[in-house]
């Protein structure tokens, strides 16, 4: 090979490690780009609701060892005793109230324009999401367990509160809620919403309604108890169980024009439907809740 062949090829060469190197650029930040796009929602089949649609900062929580101790929580007790279905958990719950949560965010805001902001309608997932987080082995009973041994009064949406605090900072998740536009007031949201009186939270706000969908504490009409009573009555293989979708489409905000608050409010045509969830709830109470097996299973305890 001559002299001018061989600086040709060095050339060559040179001009291909060239482009080589850039395609890599390219490519390196073509991968950077796809790390910072926005995560998408992720799916979950739900035996019950069907097909559960989840906020990427819920995933983030759910991945947390102290929201995955909630798998090895049955939902109701000892009940599977009685009911050998019943092997259902306080983590299919939590899902379950945190997709209603969403479904309900979203025919609020077909009834009124921004009724919900975008970061309050993640507060409300989230507090749906967290609100089990207290629970104990074996249902209820632990609350009586705990009461009675520390001779104080347990109560397990105190301690959902204590576990979400330390959930938050234990995973390093305030970044991830920043991210989403959630700070410190909306944190406080959260807990306020599981608890379902407003504390910090825009002091004397008029949107009440916020605080009525996850726990109810003006009629105790919420989506913690329509979910339950649906998924127990399931597991149960009980025939009827409440219509959540007739609760929905009855849905509408009403204000108090004297306090100048604003609270959810039923279309009269609702009322036998909320009637039925009492009652079934009653219903629920006796044939398995408060069981005579399972109380006498809970003694022995």
């Amino acid at each position: 090979m001559s002299p001018n062949e061989t600086d040709a090829v060095k050339r060559q060469r040179s001009c291909t490690a060239a482009r080589i190197s850039t395609v890599e650029e390219e490519t390196s930040d073509d991968s950077h780009s796809d790390s910072e796009m926005e995560e998408e929602a992720i799916y979950i089949n739900d035996p019950v609701h069907g097909m559960l649609e989840i906020h990427p900062l819920c995933k983030a929580v759910i991945d947390t060892p102290e929201f995955q101790r909630l798998r090895f929580i049955k939902q109701c007790g000892i009940s599977y005793f009685v009911y050998p279905g019943a092997t259902h958990t306080r983590f299919d719950h939590s899902l379950g109230v945190c997709y209603l949560a969403l479904k309900v965010v979203k025919r609020l805001n077909e009834l009124e324009s921004n009724a919900v902001s975008p970061e309050e309608s993640l507060c409300i997932q989230l507090a749906g999401l967290c609100h089990d987080l207290g629970h104990g082995p074996f249902s209820h009973f632990w609350e009586y367990f705990v009461s009675y041994a520390t001779n104080t009064k347990f109560h397990h949406e105190d301690m959902s509160i204590k576990i979400f605090d330390y959930l938050i900072e234990k995973n390093s998740l305030r970044e991830k809620f920043a991210k989403y536009g959630l700070y410190d007031e909306h944190l406080q949201l959260i807990k306020d919403l599981i608890m379902g009186t407003p504390s910090r939270y825009k002091t004397m706000t008029p949107e009440l309604f916020l605080f009525e969908i996850v726990a109810n504490k003006e009629n105790g009409l919420d989506i913690d108890k329509y979910e339950y009573l649906i998924k127990d009555s399931y597991f149960f293989g009980t025939e009827v169980s409440p219509d959540f979708e007739r609760y929905l489409t009855c849905l509408k905000i009403v204000e108090d024009p004297e306090l100048g608050v604003k609270h959810i409010g039923y279309r009269e045509k609702l009322k036998t439907n909320i009637i039925s969830v009492f009652k079934h709830r009653a219903v629920m109470h006796d044939i398995g809740y408060q069981h005579r097996v399972c109380k006498k299973i809970e003694a022995i305890q």
